[in-house]
């Protein structure tokens, strides 16, 4: 059914931003490091950052997705991904860079929200579990399959060319 579809395409696209994202985060202490000359405990914590969304997005894009609309929020955090992984290969260390490391966070957090959400409004009670069951594994386990392709383009290509791969697909 028409439903069946929208929810099969909404997931895929929530879960092929998931594993981008994750891919891209994965690497950052690395880039920090390579690209800043910043010691590697900072170019750590600097995750933190990225992670710290998690405490307040939530609340602040669910009122949002409840304004504008589920599907608006998922496709302007999706393809606000290319512009963001480009400005993480030309920005300079500094606090630029650090409000695009917490801008990361917020897009990965939104995502979350917002496909949770969906899933709960467009799935039958009797089968909401399985369709949480199955957006978990393939947001969780895509990150898993796309990092190893980041990584390798890293080492082939270097950090830029790679994150502007990412960021174009």
């Amino acid at each position: 059914s028409g439903s069946t579809r929208h929810l099969v395409v909404f997931l895929a696209l929530s879960m092929v931003t998931s594993a981008l994202f994750v891919s891209i985060t994965s690497f950052i202490p690395l880039y920090v490091v390579d690209t800043f000359h910043v010691s590697k405990k900072t170019a750590g914590a600097l995750l933190g950052l990225i992670y710290s969304a998690g405490l307040w997005v939530g609340p602040l894009t669910g009122h949002l997705s409840d304004r504008l609309g589920r599907v608006p929020m998922l496709l302007a955090t999706s393809f606000a991904g290319g512009p963001v992984c480009y400005v993480l290969t030309v920005i300079g260390d500094g606090w630029g860079f650090y409000a695009l490391l917490v801008t990361i966070g917020i897009m990965l957090y939104t995502r979350m929200t917002v496909t949770e959400s969906y899933i709960v409004g467009q799935t039958a009670e009797r089968n909401r579990s399985t369709v949480f069951g199955i957006y978990y594994f393939g947001a969780i386990e895509s990150g898993g399959l796309a990092t190893p392709l980041v990584g390798y383009g890293v080492d082939r290509l270097g950090f830029h060319p790679t994150y502007l791969i990412t960021g174009a697909v």
